[in-house]
């Protein structure tokens, strides 16, 4: 009897071992089947401010060299008190008379309708010893522009890559194809060149201010997208 009870408890186990180890192999089986798809999406980025740099020249005794970085951050809010100004470099030197010459470079986005009176406001916040230069103005997206739009292609370029695998599905219906691999190969940016300086001297001849102007900027975004079938095709086997 206990023989019997040992082969059936034996025979049992085999069969659910046989069982689990079909099964693991039933959701484990290779993906067979593979397609590569390149796709892209474009969008404009619309923008409604610049990169401004300012260029700060100074010649500072030692008194004033310790409130240096206070003076140069009043100095840039009297351009623009709405704007969020960054130092992006900072060089001295000491000069032949013993003083500090400090050349500093500074950045910030300000808004399109503000540009054409910030050379003037430069130019009434420098004083002999301490000049500010509008350096340059640069129409170009701002990070955040430019990962709001790359968020909205991502979700143009899932929309592509499910309307694939829904035409793939209807064709081969056995094959249950689904996304295997998305790789985003990066963007590119067209960008637009305006001449401010026409703009500028437009303005200084019209009696009104220049209405505002949004500067695009096409950005495209590219994937290789791998669509795998879960099953090898049971009719070509």
């Amino acid at each position: 009897m206990r023989k019997i009870i040992t082969l059936l408890l034996f025979i049992s186990c085999s069969l659910m071992a046989f069982t689990n180890v079909y099964a693991d192999n039933d959701s484990n089986r290779p993906r067979l089947n593979r397609i590569i798809l390149q796709l892209q999406a474009q969008q404009w980025v619309q923008t409604k401010t610049a990169k401004v740099i300012v260029a700060i020249n100074a010649t500072l005794n030692k008194t004033q060299l310790a409130q240096a970085h206070q003076h140069i951050m009043q100095k840039l809010q009297q351009i623009d008190n709405k704007a969020q100004w960054h130092i992006t470099n900072y060089q001295r030197s000491q000069g032949q008379s013993g003083l500090e010459q400090v050349n500093v470079t500074a950045q910030a986005r300000i808004a399109e309708a503000t540009l054409p009176g910030l050379r003037g406001k430069a130019k009434q916040a420098s004083k002999p010893g301490f000049t500010l230069k509008i350096q340059s103005i640069e129409f170009t997206p701002s990070m955040a522009d430019i990962a709001k739009v790359r968020k909205a292609l991502r979700m143009k370029l899932y929309q592509q890559a499910k309307a694939e695998i829904a035409e793939l599905n209807k064709i081969y219906p056995q094959q249950d194809f689904q996304i295997h691999l998305i790789n985003f190969g990066g963007i590119n940016i067209t960008t637009p060149k305006p001449k401010y300086r026409s703009r500028t001297m437009v303005a200084a001849v019209m009696p009104t201010p220049a209405p505002q102007l949004q500067v695009g900027n096409k950005l495209i975004e590219h994937a290789v997208v791998v669509i795998a079938s879960q099953f090898e095709d049971q009719e070509s086997s």
